[in-house]
């Protein structure tokens, strides 16, 4: 992976305040360097004119927001993010982009006759107050300990897992129980558009059990959308503030390990302070970052009218520029949503005012899980100590989602399990067989010391 220093040598900024329209941009740094270009301003950004690009930023959203092409009648103006929180989803993304002031289409504000090359492509955005644009993620510990755990002081564990569920309550009680030991904390986020009766399933499920919480204010989750980057996000930090762990590990309700936790730990321990995330080298993947990165995606239609969800669709005149960013994170990478990161990782993360800006411009891309948190570490000191390698034992079989196991593929389980921790996508209650296979293999827990890099037919580490 690549590696870069952040922050680079600073440059000279200032603190803007005013927004009203553009609550997301309150408390914002932009850079005082580049020429501006506004009505009756030809000049850097000073104290002078700053209320000045304050109020044409947000004449030009307003203006913007009338744009034929971004009136069609779709969910996203009133976007659910938790039970108690919409937000305006289509009106963030157009004030995103027009802050940068250097997007073509973007009502442009940047003086483009100076030399923007040496001044990262004229990006005059410099960071953004997390309070004001992230204030469901938990970046300044703002949200708090949930009550309901009474904790006073932190418990230290060794592994904690994200399971992040939405269905099937019988699969996540199996699950929970072959991740159960003394050494592992277990923090659940139930998708808020999942059916009451199943909140109260898993309620139930986790009650009485002190090294097990259910995430408070869950978030509202798309499939394709950042929303799948939130809830990790927001769960990691969560994590800081509820307990001392050394490892965290995401996985899903079809999830299941194949080793004990005490193998599980030793195995990655064996690289001290590591990180486990696939990610791909070739070129032939980056078309689809360019398409998913550089356009400006919206909700189109419902997907399902009970959830108000809906489908992504590219805007046509809503390409967005990654240049200005370029200096921060010189390489996007296409990868898995599946890892692993070591404690060091997720405080890194929480710090950065860079990962803040990375988090913005994936609201509006595609499938940014297969991107944020690969494209985040490639650049960051943690660039070295990340292994192209998530330990889940996957197939691909050519279709929409990865190939589920049954009982008929002991063989093959059976001989890859030796190098994996964790297996997906399996129902162990509707085949008990598969379940006996895989506590078998567990019960065995043999694990390999090898990192597989390369894999055989059709067995990979990414979805």
């Amino acid at each position: 992976m690549y590696s870069t220093r952040y922050p680079p040598p600073d440059r000279p900024h200032v603190t803007l305040t005013g927004f009203k329209t553009c609550e997301i941009l309150e408390g914002a740094t932009f850079f005082t360097d580049l020429e501006l270009e506004l009505p009756g301003v030809i000049a850097p950004l000073d104290a002078n004119n700053a209320d000045i690009l304050v109020k044409y930023i947000e004449d030009t959203v307003e203006q913007m927001l009338l744009h034929p092409e971004l009136r069609h009648d779709n969910i996203q103006r009133m976007t659910k993010v938790t039970s108690d929180l919409n937000i305006d989803f289509l009106k963030r993304g157009v004030c995103w982009n027009v802050a940068q002031g250097n997007l073509q289409w973007w009502k442009p504000y940047v003086r483009f006759g100076s030399n923007l090359k040496d001044k990262f492509s004229g990006r005059v955005l410099r960071t953004i107050n997390s309070e004001a644009a992230f204030p469901f993620l938990n970046f300044d510990g703002n949200l708090g300990i949930p009550n309901s755990l009474h904790i006073t002081s932190k418990p230290s564990y060794k592994l904690a897992y994200v399971l992040m569920v939405h269905a099937d309550s019988e699969n996540i009680a199996a699950l929970i129980d072959a991740l159960a030991d003394p050494t592992v904390f277990i923090y659940i986020h139930v998708d808020v558009f999942a059916p009451d009766s199943f909140h109260q399933k898993i309620n139930k499920l986790v009650k009485g059990r002190p090294d097990i919480a259910v995430m408070p204010r869950p978030l509202a989750v798309t499939w394709s959308h950042v929303s799948l980057v939130w809830v990790e996000v927001r769960a990691f930090f969560d994590l800081l503030d509820l307990i001392r762990f050394d490892y965290v590990i995401n996985l899903s309700g079809m999830d299941y390990p194949l080793k004990s936790a005490k193998t599980i730990y030793e195995h990655l321990n064996k690289k001290p302070g590591s990180n486990w995330i696939w990610w791909s080298t070739e070129d032939k993947n980056m078309w689809q970052l360019d398409y998913r990165v550089h356009n400006m995606f919206h909700c189109r239609e419902h997907r399902f009218e009970w959830a108000s969800r809906c489908v992504f669709s590219p805007e046509p005149h809503g390409w967005r520029e990654f240049d200005g960013f370029k200096d921060l994170f010189p390489r996007l990478y296409k990868t898995s949503q599946w890892m692993i990161l070591h404690h060091s990782a997720v405080s890194y993360l929480r710090k950065s005012e860079a990962a803040k800006l990375l988090l913005m411009h994936s609201e509006h891309a595609s499938i940014p899980d297969e991107m944020f948190f690969s494209t985040f570490y490639a650049a960051s000191p943690f660039g070295g100590r990340t292994y192209r390698d998530p330990k889940r034992l996957m197939y691909w079989d050519g279709g929409s989602h990865p190939y589920e196991w049954t009982s008929n593929d002991e063989a093959v389980v059976r001989a890859w399990a030796y190098h994996f921790l964790w297996m997906r996508k399996v129902d162990v209650v509707g085949d008990p067989k598969l379940k006996e296979i895989l506590d078998d293999i567990r019960a065995k827990d043999v694990m390999s010391s090898q990192i597989v890099l390369h894999y055989e037919g059709g067995i990979i580490p990414v979805d």
